[in-house]
């Protein structure tokens, strides 16, 4: 969650792209780089400074693959090793309807004519696309219009002017009249939701006992403030899990 004080977290040569913006802009800046200072840390480089690039775009350390992406609310990162990931693009955007006067800006005339693919008329869409053009532009180092990257929902595929495919996958969090629903969205796996169970002593519970497997997703808040994350169920095979954790990265 980005949080006051997030922009404190710029490092000198981070603040320099936006030291004229307002301090939402800077606090959403900073909050990214406090998540991915955490991830490149695991990576082996600690405390190293993410300054923009001439294409806006964050420049990694060598050898290093990532990306960045906020809201208004939440900030989030991804990194990879050069060596074994090729192309990673991420987004973030609020569980909401596209406003209308944006469809035509966003949407191809093809995409258009399967809108009911996206229950938020065209956001979906968009997520998509920002995060496709920050996984290809370092590739082709081309500037995209969102009508030069055609997306099926459908497939879980885009393809930009250029030729190029590009797999992707989605979450989304609803919520309704009663609950809230997780539904995750993988590539060539049918998508199944999550209707949070339950609610209490810092632990949150999504189940669907009808699904294959995980059957719960949990997420549960430490002492120290750390999320633990924990997949489980019942396979053939017998009972299964698997969980892992992640710990706050604080600005300091």
């Amino acid at each position: 969650m980005i949080s006051p004080g997030d922009e404190h977290a710029l490092l000198k040569e981070e603040v320099q792209a936006v030291a004229t913006s307002v301090v939402k802009v800077q606090r959403a800046s900073g909050a990214a780089r406090i998540v991915a200072r955490q991830l490149l840390t695991q990576l082996g480089h600690p405390d190293c400074s993410l300054p923009k690039g001439v294409s806006g775009a964050p420049v990694w350390p060598a050898g290093v693959i990532g990306s960045l992406a906020h809201d208004a609310r939440v900030a989030v990162a991804a990194v990879g090793m050069r060596a074994n990931v090729g192309a990673l693009g991420i987004d973030v955007e609020p569980a909401e309807c596209l406003p209308s006067e944006l469809l035509d800006l966003v949407a191809t005339p093809q995409e258009r004519l399967k809108l009911g693919d996206d229950p938020y008329r065209g956001r979906l869409l968009f997520v998509a696309k920002e995060a496709v053009y920050k996984a290809v532009h370092p590739l082709d180092q081309l500037f995209l219009e969102h009508h030069d990257v055609e997306i099926n929902l459908a497939e879980r595929k885009a393809v930009v002017r250029n030729g190029r495919v590009v797999d992707f996958e989605f979450t989304t969090v609803e919520r309704t009249d009663s609950t809230f629903v997780m539904t995750p969205r993988p590539k060539g796996v049918k998508s199944d939701s999550f209707p949070l169970k339950d609610v209490s002593d810092g632990r949150a519970t999504w189940e669907n006992l009808k699904h294959d497997f995980p059957q719960r997703i949990i997420y549960r808040r430490g002492a120290d403030g750390s999320l633990m994350a924990r997949i489980e169920g019942t396979t053939p095979a017998g009972e299964r899990h698997v969980e892992w954790t992640m710990h706050p990265c604080g600005n300091r």
